[in-house]
């Protein structure tokens, strides 16, 4: 992992780590849009004044932090299956009580943002609570500035909308990673070549994980 150029400990950040110098972002949901924050990260002057401070509207709720340079890429998403790559710089506003990026369909949530490395050749992982798995090429997807993106795994709609089925985890791999499925108390970890049973077409509804691992509460990356 690449150590930052410069860390500072805002006392506006509830726990206590260091974070890159630029910014930290921060993504919720309110109404029918996940709202994001773009914070500018600086020290507290003698006077007292935090510039880092934001102002939500009432209901908002916090679901996803991040940092990075303005080149930077992630991947938003709804649980609704759902989603895009942004650039880090779309992310930035002067209004402290964020922006509206990304659409949500009927009762979705979002899911926190996903990381992109500078990595050349990169897939999705995308698995819903039900144990639908499904892996695609990054590429795949379309980079945007906002909206509700494009299908990245096929959940019928309808059972999107009753909660019945939804996106539980999501992440970004490259070729030799290994992907760490939690299901409740308990994981499984899957080398690369365990994924190609899992890899299609992006929208597709994916491959069932094995049984004892269906009820999936979390993807990861543990290493390569």
């Amino acid at each position: 992992m690449q150590k930052p150029a410069e860390s500072v400990q805002p006392d506006t950040v509830a726990a206590s780590w260091p974070l890159p110098k630029n910014c930290c972002f921060s993504c919720g949901r309110i109404g029918v849009s996940a709202v994001c924050e773009m914070v500018p990260i600086r020290h507290v002057g003698t006077s007292g004044q935090n510039d880092g401070r934001i102002n939500p509207p009432s209901g908002a709720t916090f679901e996803g932090l991040l940092t990075g340079q303005e080149s930077d890429r992630f991947l938003l998403a709804s649980d609704a299956g759902y989603g895009f790559v942004v650039q880090f710089s779309q992310l930035q506003t002067k209004n402290k009580a964020g922006k509206a990026l990304l659409s949500l369909p009927k009762n979705a949530q979002v899911l926190p943002p996903a990381a992109i490395s500078g990595v050349a050749e990169l897939w999705v992982v995308v698995a819903t609570n039900e144990g639908r798995m499904l892996v695609f090429p990054l590429s795949e997807v379309p980079e945007l500035a906002r909206g509700k993106g494009n299908k990245l795994i096929g959940i019928p709609s309808a059972r999107a909308a009753a909660r019945e089925e939804f996106v539980a985890g999501l992440c970004v791999v490259s070729e030799g990673d290994i992907l760490q499925v939690t299901s409740g108390g308990h994981y499984r970890n899957f080398k690369w070549t365990d994924l190609e049973h899992f890899k299609g077409e992006r929208g597709r509804r994916g491959s069932k994980l094995p049984k004892g691992y269906q009820r999936v509460t979390q993807l990861s990356v543990v290493g390569d």
